[in-house]
């Protein structure tokens, strides 16, 4: 019996051997394909999140700087760095829009000065002619009216 009992006691131990020999292979490829699994994970958050973000950010920057001849990427995307794209594309036409908005209102200002500065010229101008006119008139009225005076004059009341 003692042989017996030492057997089963051996083929117990070779099985439980072999289970935790199995237990601890299936729990190592367990632990693998978890740090497998989180370096793809890693790897595919920093090429579709981290990256496109970083570019979007570098992008910021450099329209803050007012470089605003720049094609805004990931503009095709359906997800929230597309929909930041989107808005940061706008934000750039907008800056583009008043850039050249403010480029014509400096030009109508320019524009408006030289009109006011010509029109402070013929002014002055027809300031100067009215003199000359009114001087003329004065003189052509003196004329016309010597000789009445004179004849006035040589026959008193």
């Amino acid at each position: 019996i003692e042989a017996l009992q030492i057997g089963m006691l051996e083929e117990t131990t070779i099985a439980t051997k072999q289970a935790l020999f199995h237990t601890r292979a299936a729990v190592s490829a367990a632990v693998l394909s978890i740090i497998l699994i989180s370096i793809v994970a890693g790897y595919l958050v920093c090429h579709t999140i981290a990256k496109p973000v970083r570019a979007l950010t570098n992008l910021m920057t450099d329209m803050s700087a007012g470089q605003l001849d720049v094609a805004v990427p990931s503009l095709s995307r359906r997800d929230e760095i597309g929909r930041m794209a989107h808005a940061l594309d706008i934000f750039r036409l907008n800056s583009l829009e008043a850039r050249r908005l403010s480029g014509e209102k400096e030009k109508r200002a320019v524009k408006i000065e030289t009109l006011l500065d010509r029109s402070e010229e013929h002014t002055s101008e027809l300031h100067s002619l009215a003199y000359l006119v009114c001087l003329l008139l004065l003189e052509k009225k003196t004329t016309h009216s010597a000789p009445t005076l004179r004849a006035s004059s040589a026959h008193p009341v």
